[in-house]
């Protein structure tokens, strides 16, 4: 997993800029330390921040507990954020015992020789990256005073194991990440909470990872079925990541959650019995799943996060509870093998990405995930019901073969890139309703040569929302039409996005009979303006508003 780009931007919010008249930086025993004259108190910290000649040379450090400067006494209480950072040559580290009580963020980050130091039981914690990339450093002890392992404070270190103390309630993410050389952990039951990626390819590792509170940690090695013990109330997000020799797994029922990404890249993983009690699946939670055919839902099911099945393309059917009320966008994407859509009384999830020909999402449904038709190439036509208010992003996403849309007089919002890459849409009726369109929502819609805007006052819009790229190229602004009510033709011309359309904005009661009976004749699908009314044309018949040919 590819995170130390996260790490770096935490690293600099970490930097502390000091400039009170009470402090001074001044240079002892080969430390350089900030002085508060106030407190009496000091900090060591760096000499050259983020410099390859930060304490350069260097190869032992002792922080003292105290020292006398100008007369006065001062306690060193701490060791500050970055203090030695990217020390390369420092090999020991003797930290005074007496009144340390914090060692800051990323304080040894990159200390790549680093093999010795000692921790003061005065410290509580472990700071976020304190030790990161100190691929020397093969063991350290803790002291009991410790209560928390920050994010990626021993990532990327040469650890061969680590005995976490009694005391400690929480690990932070990446905690451990890419402690390859690590065998053995001492995974006390004061822990309760461990966050995403604590253990992150630490391939060394061969056992499972957990107390009676919270399960960790399972080795990428391992090959089977596997049971979660009785009792866990706490999955780690990440605990199953790329264990690609999993094949089944039993889930307490004293769980209520599976929380981002558990069991991504589980490409062995076939079926999943999601247990009672489980209200939330959490973002990417099974991504790429790839040979996971089928999922059972829990009644207690209430949410389903980003992505949560995003490539588990061997998924063939799946029924959604009425209990789910929250879904997030991607949740079915790239899963090709579905036969059947995916919906429950109020949710339209997903329609499969082999369906061909029209289709009308059932009535009642109020909202409709993004992603939702991404990818259905053969589908032709939709109709959307009124109970529905808004169009998510990339809802209808490179669906190419796309020639009519049926949106309801209820849609307000067309989000990012609703329509990205309709290449056989030639007309679209936004209704009255609509109010904004968001971020490229017709990007790449080449071969649109009209649009009807129904709405009076021109819908707010995002930036790009016709553009297109080399790629996907977006409409033509010298070929397009655009309708618009009549006494509204100014205010598109100097609208945002809007005023693009430019001379081929135009009157909606000037809408051409000729274009009218060109699309009737065709046979296409398409809802259109003609004398002062709104009528429907589809195969070679015209509608009116209610569904009633016109003869």
């Amino acid at each position: 997993m590819k995170k130390t780009f996260l790490f770096f931007l935490a690293l600099v919010a970490s930097v502390g800029t000091m400039k009170a008249d009470d402090i001074e930086k001044v240079w002892m025993n080969d430390v350089y330390y900030n002085i508060n004259k106030t407190t009496q108190t000091a900090e060591a910290t760096y000499q050259e921040l983020w410099s390859e000649n930060n304490y350069a040379g260097l190869t032992t450090v002792y922080v003292v507990s105290s020292f006398v400067y100008d007369g006065v006494n001062y306690r060193v209480t701490s060791i500050g954020n970055n203090a030695f950072y990217h020390c390369t040559s420092l090999v020991d580290v003797h930290i005074g015992t007496a009144n340390i009580a914090s060692i800051g963020e990323n304080a040894f980050t990159g200390c790549t020789s680093l093999t010795s130091i000692n921790i003061p039981n005065t410290v509580t914690k472990i700071s976020y990256g304190t030790f990161y990339g100190c691929s020397s450093l093969e063991a350290i002890t803790l002291p009991s005073s410790i209560t928390e392992i920050d994010s990626w404070a021993f990532a990327s270190t040469s650890l061969k194991e680590i005995n976490i103390p009694y005391g400690v309630t929480k690990i932070g993410s990446c905690a451990f990440s890419k402690c390859t050389a690590l065998t053995k952990v001492s995974f006390p039951e004061t822990i309760t909470e461990v966050l995403s990626g604590a253990f992150s390819d630490c391939t060394g590792l061969t056992e499972p990872i957990y107390n009676s509170h919270v399960f960790a940690y399972l080795p990428t090695s391992h090959v089977g079925v596997y049971e979660v013990p009785a009792g866990i109330e706490k999955i780690a997000s990440e605990a199953f990541w790329g264990c690609s020799g999993l094949t089944a797994i039993t889930l307490p029922n004293t769980i209520t959650s599976i929380d981002f990404a558990t069991f991504v890249d589980c490409t062995s993983l076939e079926t999943i019995d999601i247990p009672e009690g489980v209200t939330t699946l959490g973002v990417s939670a099974f991504n790429g799943c790839t040979s996971l055919t089928s999922v059972t839902f829990p009644s207690t099911l209430t949410e389903i996060k980003d992505g949560a099945f995003y490539k588990c393309s061997s998924l063939v059917n799946v029924t959604l509870p009425n209990t789910v009320t929250t879904m997030g966008h991607t949740i079915f994407t790239h899963c090709d093998a579905l036969t059947a859509p995916i919906y429950n009384d109020k949710i339209f999830a997903c329609l499969p990405v082999s369906y061909s020909g029209e289709y009308t999402v059932p009535d009642g449904i109020e909202h409709i995930i993004g992603n939702a038709f991404n990818g259905c190439a053969s589908l032709t036509a939709v109709t959307i019901p009124n109970s529905v208010t808004g169009i998510e992003r990339e809802t209808f996403s490179m669906c190419t073969g796309l020639k009519s849309v049926n949106l309801p007089n209820t849609i307000t919002t067309i989000e990012y890139q609703a329509f990205f890459d309709c290449t056989g849409l030639n007309t679209i009726t936004l209704p009255s309703s609509v109010e904004y369109l968001g971020n490229g929502a017709l990007w790449g819609c080449k071969s649109l040569t009209s649009i009807i805007c129904e709405a009076t006052t021109p819908p707010g819009c995002g930036s790009g929302v016709f553009d297109g790229s080399e790629i996907y190229p977006g409409l033509d602004f010298t070929t397009c039409k655009l309708y618009v009510p009549d006494e509204s033709v100014e205010a598109y011309k100097t609208a945002n996005q809007w005023e693009q359309f430019g001379d081929n904005i135009m009157k909606l009661s000037m809408s051409s009979t000729e274009e009218v009976e060109s699309q009737k004749a065709n046979g296409e699908s398409r809802k259109v303006f003609r004398n002062g009314q709104f009528y429907i044309l589809r195969d070679g018949k015209t509608y009116d508003a209610q569904g009633a040919e016109v003869r």
